[in-house]
């Protein structure tokens, strides 16, 4: 049970190193491989970030894994995200590959009810974004899309006057009890 809250010295100055060299590697690494580096643009992007946290905390808590390799191993997937971002930009069909395609759920206040099923989001998650994004009723909704990165983006149709649909809140607890 006292491994559990302390270890030997020795270990816990290795974890400490490696948290050092490991923050040094990740701000150059940023630095040489720009800002996409932590972006989500794409589910790419988000997946490299996964697999990038992934492989620092492995890397940084196990004594099987050497600062070296995992150095070596975060290079790789900093390198691979140069490359493959660069490749997007050159050829469309990685492009289409990697990136998912913005979808249109949602336009001039009607849901597109196959659209929204077939990228798996339901009524209640949209209607939390629009009330996030002050929508107090469909008819101010321009269009909504499901954007590449997850996010779902609303243009509001800044003409619309209407009132406020208790539809909106369709699914949300109005009181909570203890």
């Amino acid at each position: 049970m006292n491994e559990w809250f302390y270890d030997d010295v020795e270990n816990i100055a290795r974890v400490g190193l490696s948290c050092l060299m490991f923050y040094i590697v990740v701000v150059v690494g940023s630095k040489l491989a720009g800002l996409r580096s932590f972006s989500d643009f794409s589910s790419f992007d988000f997946l490299i970030t996964l697999a990038m946290g992934a492989l620092l905390a492995t890397t940084i808590t196990s004594a099987e894994v050497s600062i070296v390799e995992g150095t070596v191993a975060l290079a790789a997937l900093y390198l691979f995200q140069i490359l493959v971002a660069k490749a997007r930009q050159k050829w469309n069909f990685v492009k289409r590959w990697v990136d998912n395609p913005p979808v249109l759920i949602m336009f001039n206040g009607k849901i597109i009810s196959d659209n929204i099923n077939k990228v798996r989001i339901t009524e209640d998650e949209l209607k939390a974004k629009l009330r996030q994004e002050g929508i107090r009723s469909y008819a101010q909704v321009k269009s909504a899309v499901l954007e590449s990165s997850g996010d779902i983006s609303v243009i509001q149709d800044l003409e619309a006057t209407a009132s406020f649909d208790l539809g909106m809140l369709d699914g949300v607890v109005k009181k909570v009890e203890q």
